[in-house]
């Protein structure tokens, strides 16, 4: 299942067991930079963080998630093999993204699939005075995220507003 970002809200944790009541909820993620690959998940319960894995996931919904016991979810610092990942670990939303050393903007949302997990795409937002530019990124176009942002490789990004002024576009007639 592709989702966004933001449409996961509140995605609600469940341990299969005891499926009635949530014992958490969704944060945020643990992206692996080297890869976009999602590694685990931030969990909130109660006032705690804690970590799940991704391999603990059972069935995911937009706004449910179910895994097979509370066990998965555990303290950031005893996971030793995201131990290296947390600490490289990069915000995606928010990130400013570069095109060289050209400014494209920063990221508002991103879709991602369930089932890889990764990233599907970013969406990034430029403001200009009043207008705002808005760009769809595939992951594909990505070549590396660091604390300084995320780097496309070339300008072979979508625009969702085009914009032309004053321009009449000719068609050529076709005999």
């Amino acid at each position: 299942m592709k989702l966004t970002f933001k449409t996961i809200g509140r995605t609600f944790i469940f341990e299969k067991a005891h499926q009635d009541f949530p014992i958490g909820y969704l944060v945020d993620f643990v992206i692996n930079p080297s890869t976009g690959k999602f590694e685990a998940a931030w969990v909130k319960i109660g006032s705690e963080l804690k970590i799940m894995n991704f391999l603990d996931i059972q069935s995911w919904t937009s706004n449910k998630l179910i895994i097979k016991t509370e066990d998965a979810l555990s303290e950031p610092e005893k996971s030793l093999r995201l131990k290296e990942i947390i600490r490289k670990e990069v915000p995606i939303l928010g990130a400013k993204v570069w095109n060289g050393k050209q400014y494209i903007g920063k990221v508002t949302n991103f879709t991602f699939d369930t089932l890889s997990p990764r990233i599907e795409t970013i969406i990034v937002d430029k403001w200009k005075w009043l207008w705002r530019q808005q760009r769809i990124i595939a992951r594909t176009q990505i070549s590396k995220i660091t604390h300084q942002g995320i780097f496309i490789v070339d300008n072979s990004f979508v625009d969702t507003q085009k914009t032309v002024k004053n321009k009449t576009l000719e068609i050529p007639e076709v005999d």
